[in-house]
């Protein structure tokens, strides 16, 4: 794992802190979960990116890709 992904991944907490409602942070948030293959995480992730949004289509797609890797 990149020392670069924590720090990003921190980062991603602090903008959600202050902007609950961005759903692109839950995506990305949700992408490097499954860089890290923390699939389960990733899922809530893309899940509360598309509450947020739900015409959000990559949230969808990544989130199906997501549960193909859980199996």
């Amino acid at each position: 794992q990149s020392a670069g992904i924590p720090r990003f991944g921190d980062g991603l907490g602090h903008v959600l802190r202050g902007q609950p409602d961005f759903a692109f942070a839950y995506y990305n948030k949700a992408n490097i979960l499954c860089a890290q293959r923390d699939y389960q995480e990733a899922v809530k992730n893309y899940t509360q990116a598309i509450r947020i949004d739900p015409d959000f289509a990559e949230a969808y797609f990544n989130r199906g890709l997501t549960y193909v890797f859980i199996g």
